[in-house]
């Protein structure tokens, strides 16, 4: 696993800046919340994916809680996405950010 940087919490506000947690394998309790977001991911990059399996994960503390998901995409040539889903304060999810991203 890679250490991958969290995004600023505020990006005019570098004082704002929260770190993730190192890195972690992703459990049945991450799939799910990747899950809850696959078809808006899908739908924001324009495709059907063959799979998606949630690889790791880091989370970020904002006004919620932030995960940082990375989920393979197709078997063959291996194919990731990442994807960055806050749960909300009264524990509602949605998909802030998607893109593909090299191993």
């Amino acid at each position: 696993m890679t250490r991958r940087k969290c995004d600023p919490v505020d990006p005019d506000d570098p004082t704002r800046f929260q770190r993730c947690t190192p890195p972690k394998q992703a459990t049945s309790e991450i799939q799910s919340i990747a899950d809850r977001v696959k078809v808006d991911a899908e739908k924001r990059l324009g495709k059907r994916f063959a799979m998606y399996k949630a690889i790791d994960y880091e989370t970020q503390t904002v006004d919620g809680l932030n995960f940082k998901v990375k989920v393979q995409v197709s078997p063959q040539t291996p194919s990731y996405i990442e994807l960055v889903v806050l749960r909300d304060l009264m524990g509602k999810y949605k998909l802030i950010k998607v893109e593909s991203v090299n191993s």
